[in-house]
């Protein structure tokens, strides 16, 4: 059976070892036996060496040094090659480690970096050159369509972990941000007088730049460290801080599962995915139609307007502004009449959807829809002027690109 990743990073790790520990310098011993001999305990699960006791005893019998150290060596090859496993584990943590401790690299690996990455890089999984290229591309894009989406005229955790991103893909790599200096300053030419949202929108273009010209012949620790950031920031920025993305399996290479194929550039493997993130589920759901029992699926030319409406106005205005909540998509007739929806009603359709946007006001929603995508109309629901209940948008093929407000007084034209 082939080995995974993992499996042949440990294979790899304990030949390493095996190598390497005979080879410490000094004929006595010294601090490296101690870390080998902890690292063998856990290896073999027993307990931790009392700080008073040399190394190896307990485990061996007496003998010169070099036999010692072969008889670690021995026990690290037999033994850490069959952890069993399937993700990392702290164990592997520790055997990166002392492979940098005994050949006297730095043990800083940088963070999104696994265990045995930067030290063997990939033995069994592989990407093409064209792929490897593609994925840099929809990794810079993606960083800088997540910053470009941040409502703030302050600085984020996310400006943190660009600034941070940019400075480790410079080159030459550059020092830490000081702490008495705003993410992105330094690092671009431009006056600290600026509002810092210009300072972000320049930081996600050069963070792009930086990420499109990685031209390693291989997928490497830029990579991972790439591909940790942008899990890192689509956490904070998509789901409230919580680790939905989680960190990347062992056994998967950088980028890999990131960017799934985009529904709205043809045939997806997920029917129900609309776009990147709206799904046939969430345009359908109605709690009108879950309270009386009525259906609510869309026909094929149905699915396809709810399509056409997720890829041409909400995805867009997803990307731009963060994530919207869908207050009612597609109703079928039964639903539409139980609303008291008009029997042309865009929704009934699969037109229409009414929104209401996580991370900026109603307001900024109506006015970033009318000013960069095609739209039949947009009508600004209750509330008030400046800040709606939710804003109505659609498409169809009319697209007339009205503008009104609705209230209690009626429905009306307006200006954005």
């Amino acid at each position: 059976m082939a080995l995974t990743q993992l499996e042949d990073w440990r294979r790899l790790a304990a030949i390493t070892l095996a190598d390497i520990i005979p080879k410490i310098r000094d004929t006595r011993l010294n601090a490296l036996d101690e870390l080998v001999d902890d690292f063998l305990r856990k290896l073999v699960n027993q307990p931790p060496r009392p700080v008073s006791r040399a190394p190896y005893v307990g485990l061996f019998g007496e003998g010169a040094v070099s036999t010692l150290r072969q008889q670690a060596a021995n026990v690290v090859r037999r033994f850490l090659p069959d952890l069993s496993a399937p993700d990392l584990v702290p164990l592997d943590d520790d055997a990166d480690r002392l492979i940098r401790q005994i050949r006297g690299f730095s043990t800083n690996r940088p963070t999104g970096v696994h265990p045995y990455e930067g030290l063997y890089g990939y033995t069994v999984l592989r990407a093409s050159q064209t792929l490897m290229q593609q994925w840099r591309r929809q990794a810079g894009a993606r960083l800088e369509q997540l910053l470009d989406g941040i409502d703030s005229d302050s600085p984020m955790p996310a400006d943190n972990l660009a600034d941070a991103l940019i400075r480790a893909l410079a080159r030459p790599p550059l020092p830490a941000r000081p702490s008495d200096r705003l993410p992105y300053q330094g690092l671009l030419v431009l006056p600290n007088t600026l509002p810092f949202r210009d300072f972000r929108r320049q930081g996600a273009g050069t963070l792009r730049f930086f990420v499109v010209q990685i031209n390693d012949a291989q997928l490497g620790p830029k990579d991972a460290v790439v591909d940790d950031v942008i899990r890192k920031i689509t956490n904070l920025l998509d789901f409230g801080g919580r680790d939905v993305l989680g960190d990347r399996p062992a056994n998967r290479l950088p980028y890999e599962g990131l960017f799934p194929p985009d529904p709205c550039s043809g045939e997806h493997p997920d029917k129900d995915l609309l776009s990147r993130n709206f799904t046939l589920s969430e345009m359908t759901q109605s709690e009108t139609a879950d309270r009386l029992g009525l259906r609510n699926t869309p026909n094929s030319t149905e699915t396809a307007n709810l399509k056409k409406l997720a890829c041409s106005l909400l995805q867009p205005a997803r990307d731009a502004l963060g994530p919207l909540r869908i207050t009612s998509g597609f109703r079928s007739e039964a639903v539409n009449r139980a609303v008291g929806g008009v029997p042309n009603s865009d929704h009934r359709l699969g037109y229409a959807a009414d929104v209401i946007p996580a991370n900026v006001g109603t307001r900024t929603f109506a006015e970033w829809v009318a000013r960069n995508v095609p739209f039949d109309q947009i009508i600004l629901e209750f509330g008030t002027p400046q800040n709606p209940s939710w804003i109505h948008v659609s498409v169809n093929p009319r697209n007339r690109r009205q503008i009104l407000r609705q209230d209690l007084s009626g429905t009306r034209p307006m200006s954005l």
